[in-house]
């Protein structure tokens, strides 16, 4: 069985700053997660799964969120990389 790359140290206050920054903007958590993705210099592609159409309508949307230093700085704050998982087939 895979462990799970969900559910690590950290991972709550990521979601708790990006749902508070979506009520502050008015906009859906997934709108302000997406626009963080494409605020990032090395993510050139992030690749979407969309199964609704409303999930393709937040992506469309997302292009259009702009960021402030400031508010990727407070998303950034308590995420913590984490490494691949060690216990995958080979």
């Amino acid at each position: 069985m895979r462990a799970s790359s969900y559910g690590q140290p950290g991972d709550a206050e990521v979601i708790e700053s990006v749902e508070r920054l979506a009520r502050e903007r008015n906009t859906s958590p997934a709108k302000v997660a997406l626009a963080w993705l494409l605020h990032q210099s090395r993510i050139t592609a992030p690749i979407v799964g969309a199964t609704r159409l409303s999930h393709v309508d937040d992506a469309i949307a997302a292009a259009t969120l702009t960021l402030t230093p400031d508010e990727l700085a407070r998303l950034e704050q308590a995420y913590r990389p984490h490494g691949p998982d060690r216990d995958l087939p080979r």
